[in-house]
């Protein structure tokens, strides 16, 4: 029984592992994203 909870902890915190990396690639997507809006405005600024 002991063990079966450890593997499910284990588990769980592999699920978690995996969800902050994918939160983590979002944000750095977002910020990209962010970044390339950012730059596009301010040419068209220029325009």
């Amino acid at each position: 029984m002991l063990t079966r909870i450890t593997e499910l902890v284990d588990a769980g915190v592999n699920v978690s592992g995996i969800k902050l990396l994918a939160l983590e690639q979002t944000n750095l997507r977002l910020q990209e994203e962010h970044v390339e809006l950012r730059s596009r405005a301010e040419v068209e600024r220029r325009s």
